[in-house]
């Protein structure tokens, strides 16, 4: 092979190596900024008021209203968390900071919150929660409360296991927290941190 065309291959494997190491930084670097934008926001949400109750209107005439995710940020203190957390869990959203699966409950509501966020991309916002003990608390924080939650396990499970997501089997259960990430180094299965509301302030 003619020395020119050999120092080009060389060339071009060297620019794909430091790319290839640059990558895992621009993608901490897009999530952190994304972060900061969003804390910005979360901070500036003015506090909503009560609004008053309104009559108790007839089974037959009730309306099934979607709730709307609250502005919302996520804070672990064992794991060295605190992030906002979006709606929709979808690889858009996802790279931009942990995600809660639209359907499920939102913080405090009564059935099983499911948040899914990246260990190892894009900000590895849940790198610890594996380590998690039971007992740890884990904080959801809208802009008028806080739901304190506890970890009552750690578990890994296979990423077709949905059983996970399912609210508890009674509505008067206490609301659990769900979050999700993969494992690593990166296998068929998920962990899955479950926590128990405790109280809200």
């Amino acid at each position: 092979m003619p020395k020119k065309i050999l120092r080009g291959v060389l060339s071009l494997i060297i620019v794909a190596g430091i790319m290839l190491a640059l990558w895992p930084l621009g993608q901490s670097v897009y999530a952190n900024w994304n972060q900061r934008q969003l804390k910005q926001e979360w901070a500036a949400k003015p506090k909503t008021k009560a609004t008053p109750s309104t009559p108790k209107t007839p089974k037959s005439k009730v309306k099934v209203q979607k709730s709307v995710w609250p502005d919302t940020r996520l804070v672990i203190p064992d794991a060295d968390v605190d992030v906002v957390i979006l709606d929709g869990w979808n690889d858009q959203t996802l790279r931009r900071a942990p995600a809660h699966m639209t359907g499920s409950a939102n913080p405090g509501q009564a059935g099983n919150c499911a948040i899914a966020g990246h260990r190892n991309v894009y900000g590895s916002y849940f790198y610890k929660v594996d380590s998690l003990m039971a007992g740890a608390p884990i904080e959801l924080r809208t802009p008028d409360q806080t739901f304190v939650y506890r970890v009552i396990s750690v578990t890994a499970v296979s990423e077709t296991d949905t059983s996970v997501l399912q609210p508890p089997t009674s509505p008067d259960l206490t609301p659990l927290l769900t979050l999700v990430t993969c494992t690593i180094p990166r296998t068929p299965n998920r962990i899955i941190v479950k926590a128990m509301l405790e109280n809200s302030g």
